[in-house]
Parts: C-alpha cells; sequence; structure tokens
C-alpha cells in the first residue's frame, strides 16, 4: 500500500510537470470476471479489501502532489461480459452482491477524498428501483443520486467515461449528454474531435441552457477547478 501510495504521487508529479492536473486514475473495479474486456490489467484485482485500501493510497498519493484522481468505473464493471466501446454492457448482478462488493473499493475513494468520480457505461438492473436493464448508469438517478451522493456522501465532480464508445448512442451524444447531466453528471468527457463536429457543440450547449441541473453541475466543476489553482 505505501509503494502504491509513493508511485502514484511520482506519477502525479510527472503529470503536474507535463501541465496534466487531472488522472483517470484510479481503477477500482473488481477482477471479479478476469475475462471481462472492460477492467483487464487496470484493475487491483478480485479481493475488495486490497482494491480499496490500493485505490486509497493511489487516490492520496496523485492529489498529494496537486493531481486530481477519478475513481472508477461507478459502481463497478468487473463483471462486465461486454466491450462498452461496441455496445452497452448489463451488470447482471443482485443489488446485495453490488453493494456489499463493487461499492466497497468507491467507499474508500471517497473517504480518501477522491475529487473525480467516473461514471461506468453499463446497466445496473439490481440497483434500479423498477429493475430496468436498458438505462446505463450515467443516466440513473437512482445509482448517482441516491447511491452516489446520498448513500456515499460524495460530493466532488461525477465526469462520465468518453462520450464517443458505442454504448452511447452516436446519434445523439447532446441528447444523452443532457440526460446524464440531469442524472447527476458534472462533467462530459468527449471524444476525440466529437466536440468539434459541425452542429453538436452548439445543440449540446443550446440544451443545457434549460437544465436546471446545468448550474449545480458547473458550481461543482468550479469548484474542482478552484482545488487545482485555476
Amino acid at each position: 500500500v505505501d509503494l502504491a501510495r509513493r508511485v502514484a504521487a511520482a506519477m502525479g508529479r510527472e503529470l503536474a510537470a507535463m501541465g496534466c492536473n487531472v488522472s483517470w486514475a484510479p481503477d477500482l473495479d473488481l477482477a471479479t470476471q478476469p475475462w471481462s474486456p472492460a477492467v483487464g490489467t487496470r484493475s487491483f484485482g478480485d479481493s475488495v479489501s486490497v482494491a480499496g485500501e490500493m485505490g486509497a493510497a493511489t487516490i492520496e498519493g496523485l492529489q498529494a502532489s496537486g493531481v486530481a484522481a477519478s475513481a472508477k468505473h461507478f459502481p463497478g464493471s468487473g463483471e462486465t461480459l461486454a466491450d462498452p466501446h461496441h455496445g452497452m454492457p448489463v451488470v447482471d448482478v443482485d443489488g446485495e452482491t453490488l453493494r456489499a462488493r463493487e461499492l466497497a473499493p468507491f467507499q474508500a475513494a471517497v473517504a480518501a477524498g477522491a475529487r473525480l468520480v467516473m461514471v461506468s457505461h453499463a446497466a445496473y438492473p439490481g440497483l434500479e428501483p423498477d429493475g430496468v436493464q436498458s438505462r446505463p448508469a450515467l443516466r440513473s438517478r437512482a445509482i448517482l443520486g441516491d447511491l452516489l451522493r446520498g448513500e456515499l456522501g460524495f460530493r466532488g465532480v461525477v465526469v462520465t467515461d468518453a462520450l464517443d464508445m458505442a454504448a452511447v448512442d452516436q446519434s445523439d451524444v447532446a441528447g444523452a449528454a443532457v440526460a446524464a447531466i440531469e442524472s447527476g453528471v458534472d462533467l462530459l468527457l468527449a471524444g476525440p474531435g466529437q466536440a468539434d463536429r459541425p452542429g453538436e457543440l452548439a445543440r449540446l450547449l443550446a440544451a443545457l441552457r434549460d437544465t436546471p441541473a446545468a448550474a449545480a453541475a458547473a458550481d461543482r466543476v468550479a469548484a474542482l477547478r478552484r482545488w487545482l489553482g485555476q
């Protein structure tokens, strides 16, 4: 654990020296399905306690160097058997198991002061009151509002995973982005060139002007910028 903290601090210093002030790490998905295409070697393993301790140490090391850490992919992608680059995975695990297993490393991350949490592209019917299988976590108020903000007490910035993945309807990225903001997301992670598509950014900005949740999201991003000294 101490080595993880020292390595993360060194990574943070190198990132800061290159002008990067946010890291999309650590990955707190549990490797409960070693063949999952969504996790691979980025995970700390399948042990809840190890992932929590190593993840918290990584967060502390990065942020001690002035680089904001991002715990991902909430609420846990270790059980995904599909690649979100090619479609929306469904984590078909009951809510009790998810709460006891997948959420524990994220609880440790919140306690360690993680400045960001990146949300998964998968759907989690076990965490949905209506059990729907077609609602990705970035559109779920139950997952982002009730669970992450409410139960875990996270007060930082919630960021999407890359919006150019096929898990997001590429014919209506602006609509998906607005739905994400309305559900509790604060920051949108566009893929290379995505925000430069003709009319895409204009449509998104126009839609966000009429989204009440956008103001609260902007406040949380502004708080992150202040922490970063911007």
